[in-house]
């Protein structure tokens, strides 16, 4: 059964989503404006349903109206950056549902600077490829949001930090630093 805080969005869920929003705002309008950055990664791997029951903004739509926000700064750009958002939720039914609600808020994205990605999959698999991505690429940027936030550091680092995927204990984030290869 599902807890009342992921049906409607309550004062602690808004204030995450808050937070999300204008944080992912000011970031996406600086690093767009970054000319050694050409692709900006946004993961959301435990993305839920992407709209609560009673209209509130879950974090898929809450990211999309930050990329949407910054689009204009990057169309100045020198070198517009792309980017790329990839949701994931391991229940098929709610990355489904994110699907549907990011096709319902009907964003209409460049295609040469907006790509988005859907998938189902288990966190530790999909952890795996989002670091391997991150690696892979020089010229990339990532931020990974929802209730694991995974970021790559300029010392080639991914700190870990947030609520476990079982519902376990915060990882402290000053525990949680995973070298990359």
């Amino acid at each position: 059964m599902a807890r009342k805080a992921q049906l409607d969005l309550l004062e602690h869920s808004r204030a995450k989503v808050d937070l999300l929003r204008m944080y992912l705002t000011r970031y996406l309008n600086i690093l767009s404006l970054a000319p050694f950055f050409s692709t900006i990664r946004i993961y959301d791997l435990f993305c839920g349903e992407g709209q609560y029951p009673n209209g509130g903004k879950g974090s898929p739509l809450v990211i999309l109206d930050a990329v949407k926000s910054c689009l204009e700064v990057n169309a100045r750009s020198i070198t517009p950056s792309k980017f790329i958002c990839h949701f994931n939720d391991a229940k098929p039914e709610k990355a489904l549902k994110a699907q549907e609600a990011v096709a319902n808020a009907k964003y209409e994205f460049p295609e040469q600077w907006v790509r988005l990605k859907f998938s189902q999959e288990e966190y530790s698999s999909i952890a795996r490829n989002a670091i391997n991505q991150i690696e892979a690429s020089r010229d990339t940027r990532a931020f990974v949001s929802s209730t694991l936030i995974l970021k790559a550091s300029r010392q080639r680092h991914l700190a870990v930090a947030g609520r476990r995927q079982d519902g376990g204990p915060t990882i402290p984030p000053d525990h949680a630093h995973v070298p990359l290869r």
